[in-house]
């Protein structure tokens, strides 16, 4: 799915960075997770807190840009004791690989999960070249 990257080489990076490693599968906090099956590859990633209308996903010269900014405004006439959650502005990019389709990425969110389906692109089969000899 991406080009000079192995698919492995990012779950590696992903666990790395679940065991407490530096990994840059992990940008401003935000989690991704890789999937595969016989029709394609699904990418999700958890944006608790965002809404869908603040989510952006473009592919672009095969890249696939994952992006999101949240802001949490405290109400007129409140005053925060404590603050755990801050605003965050979020953006990630996958190189895409030849085998997939750019034009048939769909993306969903829904719960504060956004999933991303890359489909396969159709195979063209091997090449046969009738070769004239003189």
């Amino acid at each position: 799915m991406f080009a000079n990257l192995d698919v492995f080489d990012e779950l590696e990076s992903m666990m790395r960075a679940m065991r407490g490693g530096s990994s840059a599968a992990v940008s401003g906090g935000v989690r991704t997770h890789l999937s595969t099956d016989e029709d394609g590859w699904t990418l999700t990633a958890d944006l608790p807190g965002v809404g869908a209308n603040e989510v952006a996903v473009k592919v672009e010269h095969d890249v696939l840009t994952l992006s999101s900014k949240r802001s949490l405004a405290v109400p007129d006439g409140y005053e925060p004791v404590r603050r755990e959650r801050r605003d965050w502005d979020f953006e990630r990019s996958f190189r895409l690989g030849p085998d997939v389709d750019p034009a048939g990425v769909q993306a969903a969110f829904s719960d504060g999960r956004l999933s991303v389906t890359l489909p396969r692109r159709a195979a063209s089969g091997p090449r046969s070249v009738d070769i004239h000899i003189s």
